[in-house]
């Protein structure tokens, strides 16, 4: 080989290797740029969720939300801002709205399911059985071990009737969560419509000792009831019932006994203090003293 032809050739290499060192420091520069424009748009982000929680904080709903949506569009990947959107219409009782901001979460990140477990709650509480079913499944399907998610199962098919379902379900979530007081007062409430009292009582006393709740009391209430107990079952009740609804419990729970003298004196404690209101009190009256009549006890 010449030595014009190393000259060309050495050229070349040489003009190759500043091609590649060129397009490396392009990519790392690029590279650099994008990182630093991530972070700046990361900063700006946190910032304005920051400016949201403090004037949630303050009690400024108005301009938490408007921090919020800032947020949210700001950063079309992220669910952060949403979440709370969803939070704040929750806590203030507007359900539909907080279902649209957590449905619009879940798009950008199911949370491994917690996202559509929560929008399971909610579906529950404006009485969307169906999609809260749908919701709770999915959850499951991303994090098996998402005991509320059990739960709210259970809860729809108590209310559908399926007893059964229900108690499964229950039994399952408490396999993984046994000192929940939520979860041991609806499975005592299914054990005792099941006609399990003893199951039924075993749970209930261990849900009030853990957290005394709304549903606890009722179930509590209604085993006394069904015993004859009626004055420690109007206790029961009356610390979560009005003292009309509460004498209205126990009238219903005379009259499942047949105990329909005891019905009459309770449900007419009840329609006395609610003499228009309350419908179904006057309702189970009327029936009660119809059977009264008729020679039942």
């Amino acid at each position: 080989m010449n030595r014009s032809a190393k000259t060309s050739g050495s050229h070349g290499l040489a003009m190759m290797l500043t091609v590649f060192a060129l397009t490396g420091c392009a990519t790392n520069t690029a590279a650099t740029l994008s990182s630093k424009r991530a972070a700046e748009e990361a900063a700006v982000l946190a910032a304005t969720i920051a400016r949201g929680d403090a004037a949630l904080q303050a009690g400024r709903l108005d301009e938490a939300l408007v921090q919020y949506i800032d947020a949210a569009e700001q950063d079309p990947k992220s669910d952060a801002a949403l979440l709370r959107i969803a939070q704040l219409h929750e806590s203030a009782g507007n359900m539909e709205p907080a279902i649209r901001a957590l449905q619009l979460a879940a798009q950008r990140d199911l949370r491994q399911g917690l996202t559509p477990q929560r929008l399971g709650f909610l579906s529950l509480r404006v009485g969307d059985d169906e999609h809260a079913g749908q919701y709770f499944t999915q959850a499951l399907e991303l994090d098996s071990g998402l005991w509320p998610s059990r739960m709210g199962l259970g809860l729809i098919a108590e209310q559908s009737g399926d007893l059964e379902s229900a108690r499964r379900y229950y039994d399952d979530a408490l396999t993984m969560q046994p000192k929940s007081a939520e979860l041991l007062a609806y499975s005592a409430r299914t054990h005792l419509a099941l006609g399990n009292v003893e199951r039924a009582r075993e749970q209930v006393s261990l849900s009030l000792a853990i957290t005394p709740s709304s549903a606890a009391r009722l179930v509590w209430g209604d085993l006394r009831a069904q015993a004859g107990d009626y004055s420690h079952a109007f206790d029961s009740y009356q610390t979560v019932l009005t003292t009309p609804l509460a004498y209205q419990r126990v009238g219903e729970r005379a009259m499942e006994r047949n105990d329909y003298a005891s019905a009459v004196k309770f449900l007419e404690a009840a329609a006395r203090i609610s003499p228009t209101y309350l419908e179904t009190a006057h309702q189970r009256l009327a029936v009660a003293r119809e059977y009264l009549a008729a020679g039942r006890r």
